[in-house]
């Protein structure tokens, strides 16, 4: 740090021995030592904090530049849906023109008979919601042929009677 050789500690040590003498140095000595060791732990605590703030820095930048490209993509998802909002709302107010124009009549007059287009019957049919829904028929004749019943074999055993008992002897 202070590039200082042996030699020359050597000569500042015999010349704080005579000006201090051999009772007052090992005092000295050691409060410079305690000096020496609360300066060498602040500058240390100095650059841990400097440290801690060049990290901080490192953060904040990072966090403005996560919160700027989030903001960038909202409005770059949002931009369709308010261009949708637009589009609709220029419809709904083309759809309000159209309702609220004044409807103008020709009156009819004897030589032009009006001509009147009529939907198709299939299009004024509307169902009646108040008769009863149609129900299909159900038969109870059997839709498949019922089996020939298979003669049954005495000697066989059911699985659900009991085994026949045998008496003692």
């Amino acid at each position: 740090m202070f590039d200082i050789s042996f030699g020359e500690l050597f000569i500042v040590f015999v010349v704080a021995l005579l000006v201090l003498g051999p009772e007052r140095l090992p005092k000295v000595a050691h409060t410079l030592g305690r000096l020496i060791g609360r300066l060498q732990r602040q500058v240390s605590d100095i650059r841990h904090e400097l440290a801690r703030e060049g990290e901080l820095a490192e953060l904040r930048k990072a966090h403005e530049e996560a919160t700027r490209s989030l903001q960038d993509l909202s409005q770059q998802m949002l931009a369709p849906l308010h261009e949708a909002e637009r589009s609709l709302q220029d419809g709904v107010q083309a759809v309000e023109t159209v309702v609220h124009e004044p409807v103008v009549t020709e009156p009819l007059s004897i030589a032009s008979p009006a001509v009147k287009a009529t939907p198709p019957a299939e299009t004024l049919a509307t169902p009646d919601l108040f008769s009863p829904p149609e129900v299909a028929t159900l038969s109870l004749e059997p839709a498949v042929e019922t089996l020939p019943v298979r003669e049954v074999d005495e000697r066989q055993l059911d699985l659900f009677d009991e085994p026949p008992r045998k008496e003692p002897v």
